[in-house]
């Protein structure tokens, strides 16, 4: 089943009644949320995210695959993009990543819960958090008032949900942060969703900010299976200088990082083969999904009646899949890019199938595997048609 979590901006915040003292120090927490998120400059973080499962509730987690993505916050949204592609253009994590995933951890859903009028706040109590003392809070927002959407296959649904948060007890800074859905409907056939957060100050450029430095998401479904997700961010910083932003067009318009040689013009044919040899080495216990890759041809590919791709060029991509499945690993790689001289020429849009150089899949029955620089791989290249014939862009 394919799952994930969509966290919607459209969350407001309201404080209960309670005593002065209590109302006075939450103001103060949500105003330090507040000041933060309105320093937030446009960035941008590597996220690796470890995916387990959990096949009852007496089994131990499994791992399954891990995945690397950049993910940017733009403008108060994110945007999501493979690493080393230069764009960072994607609003929907699900249009990159099948199976559990989620979003909205950056600051789109603290901005939900503390900057809005729709949240109910407890005072909880004085407590520790990592042996730092802390202050707790409990929240309730309730569906009418939720921009909570929880999706499992194609149905979906906009949930309450309750939780608790940590602040630090002298500068009130956020510490961790939890969110559990309320009342999921039966047509999910989940029985539970659970988002936790950890916080921590982050230098980018010459300033530091507030960001989650890890979260965890649990997922169970109705039968008891266990999805959890893993996720740290690493390496974040503010695009300046050459790295030039636009946001004229702002929402729904690409992100761009640093510029990459132009596509060149070359009609492909709809149907070729390429016989490559990996440049980037792949390794079970290193690699993820979302990694770059390059590959070299081993021969020359003629790509019309007058043009030729040279023995020696670079095709480039991602992995696509790297999972393990019982006693086995499952990969899948995504090249979308085959470079010439001058510019490359663009392979998105069609199905670029790669086997091993005996046409087997990529299908390894080992507890470890590596392919080597070298490797070679054999690319099939067809250009995907609807059913009048027409090229489907």
């Amino acid at each position: 089943m394919r799952l994930w979590l969509i966290f919607s901006a459209v969350l407001l915040a309201q404080a209960q009644q309670g005593p002065a003292p209590e109302l006075s120090l939450l103001g103060r927490i949500k105003g330090k949320v507040a000041e933060n998120l309105r320093r937030l400059p446009n960035y941008t973080c590597t996220q690796t995210i470890v995916r387990s499962l959990r096949r009852k509730p007496t089994a131990r987690l499994q791992r399954l695959d891990t995945v690397r993505l950049e993910v940017a916050y733009v403008g108060g949204k994110e945007l999501y993009g493979w690493p080393g592609s230069g764009r960072i253009d994607q609003p929907q994590i699900t249009k990159l990543i099948s199976g559990t995933i989620g979003n909205g951890d950056f600051a789109v859903l603290p901005s939900s819960i503390f900057l809005g009028e729709s949240a109910h706040f407890h005072y909880n109590s004085e407590t520790t958090v990592d042996g730092k003392p802390a202050i707790r809070y409990d929240y309730v927002v309730p569906q009418l008032a939720s921009g909570y959407q929880i999706q499992a296959g194609a149905a979906a649904a906009i949930v309450g949900y309750h939780g608790s948060f940590w602040v630090d007890h002298d500068t009130l800074d956020l510490l961790r942060l939890e969110v559990s859905a309320d009342d999921i409907p039966n047509k999910l056939k989940l029985a539970s969703a659970v988002d936790r957060m950890e916080y921590d100050r982050v230098s980018i450029g010459d300033s530091e900010f507030l960001l989650p430095r890890g979260a965890e998401m649990d997922i169970t479904d109705s039968l008891g299976i266990e999805n959890h997700n893993r996720m740290r961010l690493q390496a974040c910083h503010q695009f300046v200088g050459q790295s030039a932003l636009s946001f004229e067009k702002f929402p729904g318009e690409n992100f761009m990082a640093p510029s990459k040689p132009t596509l060149a013009r070359l009609d492909l044919p709809d149907d070729f083969r390429m016989e490559v040899a990996l440049d980037t080495p792949i390794d079970s216990s290193s690699s993820a999904i979302g990694d770059a890759v390059e590959a070299l041809l081993k021969q020359n590919v003629r790509v019309s009646s007058d043009a030729v791709v040279p023995k020696g060029a670079k095709v480039s991509g991602h992995i696509a899949r790297l999972e393990k499945r019982g006693g086995a690993y499952y990969v899948d790689l995504a090249f979308d890019s085959l470079h010439l001289d001058p510019g490359r020429a663009d392979l998105g849009g069609r199905e670029n199938d790669v086997t091993t150089k005996a046409l087997q899949p990529l299908i390894f029955r080992l507890d470890h595997f590596r392919l080597p620089r070298g490797t070679r791989l054999v690319v099939r290249s067809r250009l995907v048609k609807s059913e009048d014939h027409d090229p489907v862009r």
